[in-house]
């Protein structure tokens, strides 16, 4: 597998199944830093309107939360080196939260 040097360079979790639907999936090229500030501008907003479709708060914990994990698992990589990162715990971590949780509940 390719290392990864900077957060969005290249997919950490590319030896994973992943059979979320294309349409609802947040990718890991989702997670950047911008976003993750993007997403918790947003909620702050939210938070002062105290408008919102149930969904929004949720999608955007999820990009905040998604890109921690990532940030989390390239430092565990470059630590490391490339070798055997499956087998990192942060790594894991972060690709399960892809597999399992990477997803829009509705759409904001």
């Amino acid at each position: 597998m390719i290392l990864p040097s900077l957060v969005g360079a290249a997919d950490i979790c590319i030896d994973w199944e992943n059979n979320t639907e294309p349409e609802i999936k947040i990718s890991e090229a989702d997670l950047t830093k911008e976003a993750a500030y993007k997403a918790q501008k947003a909620i702050g907003e939210l938070i002062e309107s105290g408008k919102f479709e149930w969904y929004q708060p949720k999608n955007l914990q999820k990009i905040i939360y998604g890109y921690l994990l990532k940030k989390r698992a390239l430092n565990a990589i470059e630590l490391r080196g490339n070798k055997e990162i499956k087998s990192l715990h942060d790594v894991k971590r972060f690709c399960h939260f892809i597999i399992e949780d990477a997803f829009y509940y509705g759409r904001s």
